[in-house]
């Protein structure tokens, strides 16, 4: 693992000398984990795993980018860290990032979630179906199980066989088990775990959540080169969305889109809009994904999201 960071360093130094490095970290952690309740409900679980987080920004003379940073978590040692897609990606768009402006005006158009965003959009969606808001009857979904809410062919699912990051079982005890959620565009579980289950009087489903989105077909370059209009979303930051998943934000290490190719990164520039409607407007979900060992996202193209400056 030492010489592994050693590698990386020499790397990054020859090859992106703008780059500084800050609070990256490459780890191995033993974890013993006990469970036990007065039902004589008992667990335990020893996962080893090896966690790679990396904190960058780019700085060229008097110029500087905003700060960029990936996190994987693996069952098995990393190899070569440059090597890594999320790694390399991380690195290019950082460099990518100088000389960021403004979208050039307030528009709506298309956004393509990278995966680091889609963990934004999908856990809304996963909050919205939960049994929390489920009991609070505070869910654009309570009465939507078993029908479309997102474009068809569109797949979410709770896939712990095959992620290093979930855990072996859940706060309650229950052993974590696979369970599609969105199967081709229609809901198909809500997450209910034992005690909502309890309250709400329904089937208990899961009470975690290590999520996986299925790739689709297209490739990320075809879907920027379909779009017309947009911006490439490389992080969200903004609130927690409202119960009908309203959502504004900023947008984090992005880049505008127009005639099909990206033309500059983005600085001082806002995206809203409705996290629901977005899943229902997906226009296309890239055949890449990124596995980030507590989860595994591909690129997501969605219509309809107001672009606008500060």
């Amino acid at each position: 693992m030492v010489d592994a960071v050693i590698r990386h360093i020499k790397f990054t130094n020859d090859r992106y000398p703008d780059i500084r490095s800050d609070s990256s970290m490459y780890t191995f952690t033993n974890t013993w984990t006990s469970y036990a309740n007065s039902q004589g409900r008992v667990q335990h679980a020893r996962q080893g795993r090896y966690g790679l987080t990396q904190v960058v920004a780019a700085k060229r003379g008097s110029k500087t980018t905003s700060f960029n940073f990936s996190t994987l978590t693996s069952l098995e040692p990393f190899g070569e860290l440059s090597d890594l897609a999320p790694v390399g990606r991380m690195l290019d768009t950082t460099m990518a990032s100088f000389d960021a402006r403004p979208a050039p005006e307030t528009f709506v158009g298309d956004v393509i979630f990278a995966p680091e965003a889609v963990d934004t959009l999908v856990e809304s969606v996963i909050g919205a179906i939960s049994g929390l808001a489920l009991m609070r009857g505070t869910t654009p979904y309570a009465d939507r199980l078993g029908t479309p809410v997102a474009s068809p062919g569109f797949n979410i699912a709770h896939r712990p066989s095959t992620l290093a990051g979930a855990p072996a079982f859940d706060g309650e005890g229950f052993v974590n088990r696979d369970l599609d959620l969105v199967k081709d565009g229609v809901l198909t579980n809500f997450v209910v775990d034992w005690y909502f289950s309890r309250k709400l009087e329904r089937p208990m489903t899961t009470g975690s959540v290590a999520l996986e989105i299925a790739p689709g077909q297209t490739t990320l370059d075809d879907i920027i080169a379909n779009t017309s209009r947009g911006i490439v979303l490389g992080y969200y930051s903004g609130g927690f969305p409202n119960q009908n998943l309203d959502f504004s934000g900023v947008a984090k290490n992005s880049f505008f889109i127009e005639d099909g190719k990206i033309v500059h990164p983005l600085t001082e520039t806002m995206v809203a809009g409705n996290f629901s409607a977005a899943l229902e407007a997906i226009t296309a979900v890239s055949r890449e994904s990124i596995d980030f060992g507590v989860a595994r996202f591909p690129w997501i193209a969605t219509t309809g999201i107001t672009v606008s400056t500060k």
